[in-house]
């Protein structure tokens, strides 16, 4: 995991609780995007935790440069900023979630465990913020990006958001695994978006599914 924030002090903080927790260790730390991108070259992160407000390289284009680089690391945005305008800049660049600074520690652990088992993350007490960031782009209301998609890529779409792996979803529809993996790509391409967090978020636009359902999240005992 890497940890990617421009105050020492905070980095160090995060990272060394990130290493109290059992599973999870930061091999990478970095002051912004930059130094993040030339750490990985030598070490590969599945998770990044990516500060937003960040000199040289910011959180956002770090963000779009990740999903390119490494299309299979998992970005969690963490940041003071709760605007709507943050929270969708942050989707649309490729993120898989969203933590605010201000939440509690338990909270970083339950988000950390919840993007390694689902792929994506959604803070409970954001529930109107990111309701209102995935409306806030009123443009890509005109189109329902996921009407030309097949009845099931929308139930692969709609298992995911209940929290089904990749494995979880092919036992569900009695299909083979590789095959839900190519679904998903084909989803992908045919919404032409960064990560599948984003098509998570249309189909809580288009109504296929409920955001508080996605806010339920179980913390481990």
């Amino acid at each position: 995991m890497a940890v990617v924030d421009d105050h020492a002090l905070v980095r160090s903080s995060i990272s060394m609780f990130v290493n109290s927790l059992k599973g999870i260790e930061v091999s990478i730390e970095a002051c912004n995007g930059q130094d993040l991108l030339k750490k990985m070259k030598n070490f590969e992160a599945d998770i990044v935790l990516l500060d937003i407000q960040m000199p040289v390289m910011d959180g956002y284009e770090t963000c779009e440069q990740l999903n390119i680089l490494y299309p299979h690391t998992r970005i969690l945005m963490m940041s003071q900023l709760m605007s709507k305008e943050s929270i969708h800049k942050s989707m649309e660049a490729g993120a898989h979630g969203y933590f605010s600074k201000d939440g509690d520690p338990k909270q970083l652990e339950t988000a950390l465990n919840t993007l390694s088992e689902r792929g994506f993350y959604f803070e409970p007490g954001l529930g109107s913020v990111i309701h209102d960031a995935i409306l806030w782009n009123k443009d890509s209301m005109k189109q329902n990006e996921l009407s030309h998609l097949s009845e099931k890529e929308i139930e692969i779409i709609q298992l995911a958001c209940k929290g089904y792996d990749n494995l979880g979803i092919a036992e569900a529809l009695s299909i083979n695994v590789r095959t839900v993996e190519s679904y998903r790509a084909r989803i992908l391409s045919k919404t032409d978006v960064k990560s599948f967090t984003n098509v998570i978020l249309m189909a809580i636009k288009y109504n296929y599914v409920d955001l508080d359902e996605l806010l339920v999240i179980k913390t481990r005992s």
